[in-house]
């Protein structure tokens, strides 16, 4: 009787200690290089591009002035869905930039610096996306 009440007590405390201290989700990931290189496709998302020759339609889209591209992302369970908005004139690194976003991945903050630190999982997007799916 005493080994089974050690039992129930010892193992819901083993499981508190893996899940706090050794199981991570995908949701915990950072993608130390993705001003550089594709980070793991998390969202599956299906991508569409819309190539603006000016600047003022492509602001239209995007919301926010004074950039060159944005990812605009949709999820709802089971599927995902990636419009990413750029100038023609963009450089191809920005592309790869927008594509991360359609990744599941986003940064903290604007300008060269953010971009450059590592990236973590939207969350939200990732478990409207149905998580493991």
């Amino acid at each position: 009787m005493m080994k089974a009440i050690l039992v129930m007590l010892f193992c819901p405390c083993l499981l508190l200690v893996y899940l706090f201290f050794f199981y991570q989700d995908e949701s915990d990931q950072i993608c130390a290089s993705a001003d550089r290189s594709p980070c793991p496709d998390l969202l599956r998302a299906e991508v569409s591009v819309v190539i603006h020759e000016g600047i003022d339609s492509l602001w239209a889209a995007c919301v926010l002035p004074e950039i060159d591209a944005c990812a605009i992302r949709t999820a709802s369970w089971g599927e995902a869905h990636c419009v990413i908005h750029q100038l023609a004139s963009a450089p191809a690194q920005v592309f790869e930039h927008e594509m991360n976003h359609c990744r599941g991945w986003d940064h903290d903050g604007t300008g060269i610096a953010a971009y450059a630190q590592p990236w973590r999982v939207n969350r939200g997007l990732w478990l409207a996306r149905g998580a493991n799916q």
